[in-house]
C-alpha cells in the first residue's frame, strides 16, 4: 500500500514539470523563427540620357517587377516606353554653278519595350545595398523623319559709282517634307547602383555606362539602314521606386 502511495504522489509530482518542457518545446519554435521576407517587388522607373550618343538619345519610363531567389540573387523584368531622337549630320548633297546644297533629317520615334535581366546585390550599411545588374531589351515602334535642305550661294553686287562691285555669300533654307518610319531595337546592358530599402518601399538609382545595341530603321523616302553599336561612355541614369510584397 505504501508502495502504491509513493509511486502516485511521485507521478503527480512530475507532470508540471513534464508540462513545462512540453511549453518550451512549444515556444522554442517561434522564437527561432526567422522574420519574413519579402521576395517581389513591383514599381516605376524612368531612365534618361543626359549626355546623348552625338546626335542620338534614348529614355525610357515604365514598369519593373523584380523576384529574388535570395538574399542575393534576383530576376528582373521591365515593359516600358522608349523616346528615340536621332538628328543626322549634315553633308553635301550637290551644287550648280554659284549655289551648293546640304541636306540633313531628324528621326523621331515612340517604342514599345519589354526586357529582363539578373540582378545581384550585397547590403552596404544598414538599409542601404549596393548592386549590379545585366538587362537585355527588346523594342518595336513607329515615328517619323523630317527632312530640311540648306542652299547657300553667293551673289556679286554691282559696281557704282560711289561703291566698287563685292561679292557676297548667303544660305538659306526650307523644308523637304516628313515621312513614315519604324524601328527595330534590341540592347544589353550592364549596370551598378544602389538603393535604400525599407519594409515596404524601395528607392534606388543605378548607372549604365555601356551598351551594345542593334537598330534597324526603315523609311518611307529615305533610305533604310541597321547599325550595330558597341557604346562606351554613353551613361545613362535610371531611377526606380519599388514596393516589396
Amino acid at each position: 500500500m505504501r508502495t502504491v502511495l509513493f509511486l502516485l504522489i511521485a507521478s503527480l509530482s512530475a507532470c508540471p514539470a513534464i508540462a513545462q518542457t512540453d511549453d518550451e518545446q512549444d515556444i522554442a519554435p517561434a522564437l527561432s523563427r526567422p522574420i519574413i521576407d519579402r521576395k517581389h517587388e513591383l514599381g516605376v522607373f524612368g531612365q534618361t540620357n543626359p549626355y546623348g550618343n552625338g546626335n542620338e538619345d534614348m529614355n525610357f519610363a515604365g514598369l519593373q517587377y523584380k523576384t529574388w531567389a535570395n538574399e542575393h540573387l534576383g530576376l528582373r523584368f521591365l515593359a516600358a516606353y522608349s523616346d528615340y531622337n536621332f538628328k543626322s549630320s549634315k553633308f553635301y548633297q550637290g551644287a550648280s554653278s554659284d549655289t551648293s546644297v546640304s541636306k540633313w533629317a531628324q528621326t523621331h520615334i515612340s517604342l514599345g519595350v519589354i526586357g529582363g535581366g539578373i540582378e545581384a546585390q550585397r547590403r552596404f550599411f544598414k538599409r542601404v545595398y549596393l548592386f549590379a545588374a545585366i538587362e537585355m531589351r527588346v523594342g518595336y515602334g513607329n515615328g517619323t523623319i523630317d527632312t530640311s535642305i540648306e542652299k547657300a550661294y553667293t551673289y556679286t553686287t554691282p559696281s557704282t559709282p560711289q561703291m566698287p562691285s563685292a561679292t557676297y555669300s548667303a544660305v538659306y533654307g526650307y523644308g523637304a517634307g516628313r515621312g513614315n518610319a519604324n524601328m527595330f531595337y534590341l540592347g544589353v546592358s550592364p549596370s551598378i547602383g544602389a538603393k535604400l530599402q525599407f519594409n515596404r518601399l524601395c528607392i534606388g538609382l543605378e548607372m549604365q555606362a555601356a551598351q551594345l545595341s542593334v537598330k534597324s530603321i526603315k523609311y518611307d523616302n529615305a533610305p533604310s539602314y541597321g547599325v550595330t553599336d558597341f557604346e562606351l561612355g554613353n551613361i545613362s541614369h535610371r531611377f526606380f521606386v519599388n514596393f516589396r510584397f
